[in-house]
């Protein structure tokens, strides 16, 4: 493990870092080797501020204009956190979400390490999801509830694919 990686598979030490699900390395920033583009749509990308959301977005709708944001609030100490993570993770990989188009973008933020985006989005009760269509927020969740989240991902998913 690198220094600054904190066994998670994201690195510490750079805002807005991505990881992906399958290798758990880390892929820093624009710093994505010509081999790792097929694995860069497969990934749940880390926010440390404000600033780093307004940049992923910004960035994502460039090349598609018309797509699905999710943003996950945890925390490490969030024991319901901790068990809607592998489900969240395992939904890059799932058929029915159309992430291979890039019509899905996953992001995490650590409460305690963004209390801006944390603020801005009021995220008092965790885990808590927000979704995101053409840069505006759509919709929330509240809560490890597995179902729900797969089915606000598909409808929200589907009404992106349906403006392009």
């Amino acid at each position: 493990m690198s220094s600054g990686q904190d066994g998670s598979g994201t690195d510490k030490s750079s805002p807005g870092t991505t990881a992906t699900a399958t290798t758990a390395e880390a892929v820093v920033g624009g710093g994505v080797q010509e081999e790792d583009v097929a694995t860069v749509s497969r990934t749940i990308r880390t926010l440390l501020s404000r600033q780093d959301f307004d940049y992923a977005i910004k960035e994502e709708r460039r090349r598609n204009k018309h797509q699905l944001f999710v943003l996950k609030f945890t925390a490490k100490w969030c024991g319901t956190c901790r068990k809607i993570s592998p489900f969240y993770r395992k939904l890059i990989n799932d058929p029915k979400i159309n992430m291979n188009n890039n019509n899905v973008t996953l992001f995490e933020v650590d409460v305690d390490e963004s209390p801006d985006l944390t603020n801005f989005y009021g995220a008092s009760s965790l885990p808590l999801f927000v979704f995101f269509v053409d840069g505006k927020k759509i919709d929330t969740l509240v809560g490890a509830q597995q179902t729900v989240l797969k089915k606000k991902i598909l409808k929200h998913s589907s009404s992106a694919s349906l403006k392009k």
